[in-house]
């Protein structure tokens, strides 16, 4: 419902590593509202935000936007888009203290003809997904195991679980994206929308398993609800069913900001039930990996890996299972992605969370960038003991030039005998690209 090249539809996800596949359920939404004393309605007022590629600036209160999404006529209409460009702001947040309040106290996402899990299947590897704009708000979910014939959660699978911030993934965009709020009341201004001035956030996810919400196999199983944090997770199934007993002045900074996203999800590797919590930081010209190896002692073996901005990993160091740290001597310049592949003892693979440094540090120097007949090359900064390499190319990727230097922490090369045009430089060490970076010869 985006309506641009900058839409963003969920139709996978990358769940601790591991390839998953959406898979398409019919859907309906249903929200549940009650009235208190602030608000003496039960949804007139609901506020959605949208990506926004225009002014104002996130300072200002007015300008012109330009507008990522179109107006949503219904919360319940929005929540099945499955566009990560619109979702809604602060969804459990009821009380006049904040603007934004709906007098939300449940949201149900129902498959109405249902599912069963067959023998084959593994309940820790089929679940739901909850994306969060911002990243990390704690709320409750229980899944549905019956319904009436309104199409009304009958029944809740217990427990209810109860998602803290450290439970989300890390951040799903390679930047923040700008958006603004929406605010949207038939009672006030005409129904018209009301934008707000324009904000960046990033966005986040957590995947609930099956198996986390207390489903078996064979179980019947239509859906899932949600629940704002203060909802007790002892509550019963009568007390979850009840929504006008819920609490109705919740007021917290700290609300989930909910992407329009739902599905079921299948994944071919689970999650480790213990996670390895993977920690990364930039430390001179090398990458610090931590971690708390409790969770791979009684494993077969572990593997580190690191990706680029292209998200394909490879192997980096197997370690040993005692080890707790390990540093990534060759740190690249840009975005680079850590994670742990821990092989179980009984065949299982699974992997810890994912971390990523990001770095402007560059080991190597190339300038000018526009030249007549010389290029210098500072390599201060690479291992002196080990050789390196100097490739010139130009634009179809053809090699021009390529040199062996000696070691130095200066090189100059003359690069008078070249075409005028635009090249490519490469320095590599170790059978590793150092800096590529272009140049023009005059």
């Amino acid at each position: 419902n985006a309506g641009n090249s900058d839409s963003l539809f969920i139709t996978d996800a990358n769940i601790t590593g591991t390839t998953g596949i959406r898979l398409q359920i019919p859907t309906i939404a249903k929200v549940r509202r009650a009235s208190n004393s602030a608000v003496q309605n039960t949804g007139n007022h609901f506020s959605f935000w949208a990506a926004s590629n225009s002014t104002p600036l996130p300072t200002e209160n007015t300008g012109i936007f330009s507008i990522n999404a179109p107006d949503i006529a219904t919360m319940e209409a929005g929540l099945v888009s499955n566009n990560i460009n619109t979702g809604f702001d602060n969804v459990f947040q009821n009380t006049s203290e904040n603007v934004h309040y709906g007098n939300v106290e449940r949201i149900d996402y129902i498959f109405p003809n249902g599912f069963t899990t067959n023998e084959s299947a593994s309940l820790s590897k089929i679940g739901f997904i909850i994306y969060d704009f911002g990243g990390g708000s704690p709320f409750n979910i229980a899944g549905i195991s019956e319904l009436n014939i309104a199409k009304d959660p009958s029944n809740y699978s217990l427990p209810v679980v109860s998602v803290e911030e450290s439970d989300f993934g890390n951040n799903l965009l390679t930047t923040e994206r700008d958006f603004v709020i929406f605010q949207k009341d038939p009672l006030f201004y005409g129904g018209e929308t009301r934008p707000s001035a324009r904000r960046n956030s990033n966005i986040k996810g957590v995947f609930i398993s099956l198996a986390e919400l207390g489903f078996t196999i064979g179980q019947k199983i239509y859906g899932f609800s949600l629940f704002a944090n203060d909802v007790p997770a002892n509550s019963t199934v009568a007390a979850l069913l009840d929504f006008n007993s819920f609490p109705t002045n919740t007021n917290s900074n700290n609300m989930l900001d909910l992407v329009n996203s739902v599905g079921l999800y299948s994944f071919s590797q689970t999650v480790l039930s213990s996670p390895v919590l993977l920690r990364a930081s930039v430390q001179n010209l090398s990458v610090v990996l931590q971690w708390n190896n409790e969770s791979i002692v009684n494993a077969k073996k572990a593997i580190l890996q690191r990706a680029d901005n292209n998200m394909i990993y490879y192997d980096l160091k197997e370690i040993s299972i005692n080890q707790s740290t390990y540093t990534d001597m060759s740190l690249r310049t840009g975005i680079s992605y850590y994670r742990l592949k821990v092989f179980e003892k009984n065949g299982d693979i699974k992997y810890s969370n994912i971390q990523y440094v990001n770095s402007n540090k560059k080991k190597a120097q190339i300038f000018p960038t526009v030249t007549n007949d010389m290029l210098y090359v500072n390599t201060q900064n690479l291992k002196m003991s080990k050789p390196f390499t100097i490739s010139i190319y130009n634009l179809d990727g053809k090699l021009v030039q390529s040199y062996n230097p000696k070691a130095s922490s200066f090189i100059n090369l003359n690069v008078s005998n070249l075409q005028k045009g635009m090249f490519v430089i490469v320095v590599a060490q170790e059978n590793e690209t150092i800096i590529s970076e272009r140049f023009q010869k005059n």
